[in-house]
Formats: structure tokens, C-alpha cells, sequence
């Protein structure tokens, strides 16, 4: 059973770790084309910028017969400091959502090294106490044949015991068999000698 609950827990770190890395690839891809897409827009904002500015310079090449060259220069000046200000803002944005997905994808790493490292405890604890478990069951195992070993050896002690006795009470009985034989033999003996005596008096008495 608890191998089970260790299996399930593993299961779910790797899903854990699985879904993390999902996540953060899912977050990539998400800042990769959110990247993109600026750097589209800024492709086209530049295009039109370009295009305006051109424009403009077809405009102050028409209005340059009337117009001065100081003014020319302050109005050229003015389109470059607004292309350079629109740029920068761009450059700050970019690097503000590079920034953010970078650190979005250091957490996520950070967050999944921190599974990793708790998997990696949990799988060496679980194979340390299955190890301990294996050796426990050796030792069982090993208790359990020395203990068959002493029964059998106890069995046969107790069925030599067992024979011993029923070879001495086979003995016994053969001693007791022999002496009531003797006894009665003896009893037969007495009896015969008796009923002798009996008839000689007899015969003694009568010729008296």
C-alpha cells in the first residue's frame, strides 16, 4: 500500500514538473510572439515614420523656395528627435517585456529545480526504506529457515524419544508377559504338589 502512495506521488510530481515545463514553454512562446509582434509594429511604425518623414521631405523640398534654411533645419530636427523619442519608447518597452519574461521564466525554472530536487528526496527515501524492507524480509526469511531447521531437529529428537520409550515399554511388557508366565507357572506347580499331599493323607487315613 505504501508503495502505492509513493508510486501515486511520484506520478504526480513528474505531472507537476510536466505541467511546469508546459507552462513555461506555453510562456516562451507567449513572449516570443508578443516580441515578435512589437518588433513588427515597430517595423511598420518605422515604415510609416519613414514614409511620413519622406513625405515631409518632399513637402519641405516644396515649401524649401519659400521657406528658409533655418527653418528647413528646425522643422528636420524636430521630425528626427521625434523619430529618435519614438524609438527609444519602443527600446523601453521591449526590454521592460524582456525583462518581465525573463524573470517570469526564472521563477518557473526556479520552481521546477525545487520539485526536481523534492522528486529526486522522495525517490531516494522510497528506495532507501525499500532496501530496509528487503533487508528486514531477508532476515525474516533467514529467522524463518532457522526455525524450520530447530523444528525439524526438536521432531526428530522427540520421535527418537518416542521410540526409546516404546522400545522400553515393548521391553517392559515382555519382562511382565514372562514373569506372569513363571508366576503361573510356579502357582501350577504349587497346586499339583498340593493335590499330591491332598491324596497321599487320603491314602494314609483309609489304611489306618
Amino acid at each position: 500500500r505504501q508503495r502505492e502512495e509513493w508510486g501515486r506521488e511520484k506520478e504526480k510530481l513528474k505531472a507537476t514538473v510536466a505541467q511546469l515545463e508546459s507552462k513555461l514553454k506555453a510562456v516562451e512562446n507567449e513572449h516570443k510572439d508578443k516580441l515578435q509582434a512589437t518588433m513588427k509594429q515597430m517595423e511598420v511604425a518605422t515604415e510609416k515614420l519613414e514614409a511620413k518623414h519622406m513625405q515631409k521631405q518632399e513637402k519641405l523640398q516644396e515649401q524649401a523656395k519659400a521657406q528658409s534654411n533655418k527653418k528647413m533645419e528646425g522643422l528636420q530636427k524636430q521630425h528626427e528627435t521625434q523619430l529618435a523619442e519614438h524609438e527609444r519608447r519602443w527600446n523601453v518597452e521591449r526590454e521592460e517585456m524582456e525583462e518581465a519574461s525573463s524573470a517570469q521564466c526564472q521563477s518557473l525554472n526556479d520552481e521546477i529545480a525545487t520539485l526536481s530536487t523534492k522528486l529526486q528526496a522522495q525517490v531516494k527515501a522510497n528506495e532507501e526504506q525499500r532496501e530496509e524492507m528487503i533487508a528486514t524480509e531477508k532476515a525474516r526469511q533467514e529467522e524463518k529457515f532457522s526455525l524450520s531447521i530447530e523444528l525439524q531437529r526438536l521432531r526428530i529428537v522427540h520421535e527418537e524419544q518416542v521410540f526409546g520409550l516404546c522400545m522400553a515399554f515393548e521391553a517392559e511388557k515382555g519382562h511382565l508377559h514372562a514373569h506372569a508366565d513363571q508366576l503361573a507357572a510356579d502357582q501350577e506347580k504349587e497346586r499339583t504338589q498340593f493335590q499330591r499331599t491332598k491324596e497321599a493323607m487320603s491314602k494314609t487315613a483309609e489304611s489306618k
